[in-house]
């Protein structure tokens, strides 16, 4: 017997004699479904808001666009998906609640999609780029907040506030490592990349202060109000991705202070980023594992 645990807590219970394998592997999966989903939301909504904020230019950059529309329609799709992995196969039970913020997510999401995959489709004006990325990304991630574990409880409010928090911070910034690493580098180079992360930076000190906050916030609650399912493992997980979070704090005080020297020593058209480079992409690296490691918590939460 095998017990799954779906995005707003509810338990299903798989039960067979010779099936303990396939069981396994529908958990699996359901981890992989949430994994995916994360990775989309942070390429669709990070991009968005690294254009419209740090460098509007790359909207008009068409491997941008690819990318962020294939993270629009990854949310799509594993929206969809994810709820059978979690119910082994098998037809989902979806509250009503459900199935409107799936509904709201995926039409979000494949209209998204349609507007950044179109070949030589005209975006508007910056300001319309950033209202509309304030008003659809704050929508979509409402739509994970409420399908969460923080749906319910007595402090529900707080833990609803502070899981919006987290994941707008994270979404914003590994989205911005992603950016300038699959686009800005290749792009316009490491001198580019190096004047970006200049305008970056500071997104990324405050989107760091968030997810410490609102994390550990999130965390003291689910644990106090003993909502955890299994208490070991969600701690283990936690403390993975607490240490994984660590190390990419550490990478990224590698990358900007080698930055800030050799910014104040030499003119940027005289030095090589490559310090900076090698930091951001581990970053993003850690980052993935850090995306996994929330897939693990959401499981056994």
């Amino acid at each position: 017997m095998h017990t799954l645990f779906s995005d707003d807590g509810s338990v299903v219970v798989l039960s067979s004699s010779g099936l303990g394998s396939d069981t396994d592997l529908w958990w699996v999966l359901a981890g992989v479904c949430r994994t995916l989903g994360y990775v989309g939301i942070v390429v669709f909504a990070g991009f968005a808001v690294f254009t419209a904020w740090i460098w509007p230019g790359m909207r008009h950059v068409t491997r941008a666009r690819d990318l962020a529309g294939a993270g629009a329609a990854l949310c799509a799709l594993t929206t969809v998906a994810t709820p059978y992995a979690v119910a082994g196969g098998h037809s989902p039970e979806l509250s009503a609640r459900q199935l409107t913020l799936s509904a709201v997510r995926v039409g979000l999401s494949l209209v998204a999609a349609g507007v950044l995959l179109v070949p030589r489709r005209a975006l508007g004006p910056l300001r319309a780029t950033r209202l509309a990325t304030t008003l659809g990304g704050s929508a979509l991630i409402l739509t994970y907040v409420l399908m969460s574990d923080a749906w319910g409880g007595p402090l529900a409010v707080v833990k609803v506030v502070a899981t919006f928090a987290h994941i707008g911070a994270t979404v914003a910034w590994l989205g911005g490592l992603a950016a300038l690493i699959l686009v800005v580098l290749p792009v316009r180079g490491v001198r580019g990349m190096s004047r970006c992360f200049g305008r970056f930076s500071p997104l990324a000190a405050t989107c760091v202060g968030v997810l410490v906050v609102s994390g550990t916030v999130h965390a003291w609650i689910v644990l106090a109000e003993h909502d955890v399912a299994v208490p070991r493992q969600f701690v283990l997980a936690l403390l993975v991705k607490t240490a994984i979070v660590g190390l990419m704090l550490l990478l990224g005080n590698i990358g900007r202070v080698h930055h800030q020297r050799v910014r104040r020593q030499r003119p940027l058209s005289a030095h090589n980023e490559g310090v900076l480079a090698a930091g951001i992409g581990g970053e993003l690296v850690c980052g993935a594992v850090v995306l996994v490691a929330t897939a693990v918590l959401v499981s056994v939460a």
